[in-house]
This record gives C-alpha cells, structure tokens and sequence, in this order.
C-alpha cells in the first residue's frame, strides 16, 4: 500500500515546488516566525521582571500561626510581602501609595476552616492600572 501512495506524494511534491507562489509563504514564515518568537519573548521577560518586583499587602485579622505560614510562603515565593493592620479603604489606599498590584486579606478563622478540611477564603483586591500584558503576569503571580 505506501508504495501505491509514493509515485503521487512525488507527484505533488514536484507540483508544489514548480509554483514561485509556495516559495513567497515558506520564506516570509521563515522570516516572521523566529520575528514573532523574538518579540513575545522580549515582554514575557519584561513582564516577569515586573512580577518579581511586585510589593503585595496583607491584612492578618485572623493572627494564627496558619495565616503566618501563608505569609512566609508568600515570600518564599519572590513577593514582597508588607503586613498591615489597618481597615481595606485604608490598605487600598497605601496600595495605591506603594503601587502594590493586590491586597490581601486573610479573615478571621481562617486557620479553623482549613483545620476543618473546609474551603477557605482569601479576599484579595487588584489594584488595576492598564490591561497590559506586564500587569496582567502581576496579577496572575499573586493569585496563583
């Protein structure tokens, strides 16, 4: 059966590199491809620079050591993590100040639902300033 198949693969092959127009789409794909990868690649590292960089501000109203091991994790992470104890309007409005992409809330009983083997809730605001791709890899970083 392939060698019914060969004579008519040889066939189009040939029917195809006769035409000029095959050669225009194989050398502009050649040429814009590796130019695409080069671009995304150059704002992905942007982006990631920003993410490292990135100030996150946490408000502990529940003060176990749970809610410490999640901040110590969050910094393990690469974030640079600020502890407030102030009301949300007046977080936002440090966030604001310290152009911080989220604000973190950690509720109280927080470490007794997870000891619970319940679904836990964190309450976190972005602070959104463009739609960009770099605060949009900010914004991810800290959900994740």
């Amino acid at each position: 059966m392939p060698f019914k198949i060969k004579p008519l693969v040889e066939k189009e092959v040939k029917n195809l590199l006769r035409d000029p127009r095959i050669y225009i789409g194989i050398v502009s794909m050649i040429i814009i491809l590796p130019a695409m990868g080069f671009i995304f690649q150059s704002a992905f590292e942007a982006s990631m620079g920003a993410v490292a960089n990135a100030t996150v501000i946490i408000v502990d109203y529940d003060k176990t050591s749970l809610s410490r091991e999640l901040i110590s994790f969050l910094e393990k992470e690469g974030l640079n993590v600020r502890e407030y104890t102030c009301t949300i309007e007046e977080c936002v409005k440090e966030a604001e100040k310290l152009e911080a992409p989220a604000v973190i809330i950690v509720p109280k009983g927080f470490a007794s639902t997870v000891e619970n083997f319940e679904k836990a809730n964190l309450t976190i605001y972005y602070l959104m300033r463009s739609l960009g791709t770099a605060s949009t890899f900010t914004y991810s970083s800290v959900e994740d």
